[in-house]
């Protein structure tokens, strides 16, 4: 069965080595230097560009397009997390990610609006690593994801998750609509990982990261970050896709001069002149 028939029928599907071993390094090293403690997390956008490039990676973004999904990915929110057992309770109930980015519920356990990408840093091979556990949705038919986003315990969903046992650099990907939970770490055992959730949005432009939805200093880090990104990037990020028709160079010189640096392509059909790839130099 390949990724997307597994994606489509589970709800979830585990990708082996997704993850360039370079870029997964620099992102560990990283974490490590923004989390001074044993425990501890930074979010998106993150203050290095290691960490910013793992949440906005090439080749995760063509996973993503490879379930044949509706809709264009955008980044919703993104956390890197240091645990370390004992330092903290890492063990949860089984819920959904619908709950935490929209304030109405899905029509149907098909109504996805999003995916979840849960990137592996570090190794969680054994159990004592407090591997995720996931429940395929066959299991869980009989729930209404809408009046459900949490199952307490007891349930007989408990007793049919699979824990996914991950390598570093590896990229369990699962739909908002996927019960799913975290598992408690052996004391002294450690665990680094990125958690990006990408919702599936309908329209050429989002209204998420955006200066009214962050910080100032959120703000800032986002805006030095935009023109070093390639224009699926952007479309992650938010920004209309490259051929849409939004872009004229009316717009695209007024966007231009928005994020200093930044050089958006030219050469589309809505636009004259030469082209040049987005966020590339002049």
């Amino acid at each position: 069965m390949n990724d997307r028939k597994r994606f489509a029928q589970d709800g979830f599907v585990l990708l082996r080595e997704l993850l360039d071993p370079a870029v997964r390094a620099a992102g560990e090293t990283a974490l490590r230097g923004a989390v001074a403690d044993t425990s501890g997390a930074v979010a998106f956008p993150f203050a290095t560009d290691a960490l910013n490039d793992i949440a906005l990676s090439p080749s995760i973004l063509a996973a993503i397009a490879a379930l044949g999904l509706p809709g264009l990915p955008t980044v919703r929110a993104s956390t890197a997390v240091l645990k370390t057992g004992g330092a903290a309770r890492y063990d949860q109930p089984l819920h959904l990610e619908n709950k935490e980015y929209s304030l109405v519920v899905p029509v149907d356990a098909d109504d996805d609006r999003g995916v979840v990408a849960l990137i592996y840093l570090t190794d969680a091979g054994t159990d004592e690593l407090g591997p995720t556990a996931v429940v395929p949705r066959s299991a869980t038919a009989h729930r209404d994801v809408g009046s459900d986003p949490v199952i307490p315990r007891p349930a007989p969903e408990y007793e049919v998750e699979q824990r996914i046992h991950a390598r570093a650099g590896d990229v369990l990907l699962f739909g908002f609509n996927t019960y799913h939970r975290g598992t408690e770490l052996a004391v002294g055992a450690e665990r680094l990982s990125m958690q990006v959730s990408y919702s599936l949005r309908t329209t050429p432009g989002s209204t998420v990261n955006t200066p009214g939805s962050m910080s100032f200093a959120a703000w800032t880090r986002l805006t030095a970050l935009v023109p070093r990104l390639s224009g699926d990037q952007l479309t992650c990020l938010g920004f209309p896709p490259p051929t849409d028709p939004y872009w004229t160079p009316r717009t695209v010189a007024a966007v231009e001069q928005r994020y200093p640096g930044l050089r958006l392509p030219a050469g589309n059909a809505h636009t004259s002149g030469g082209g040049r790839p987005a966020g590339s130099a002049p």
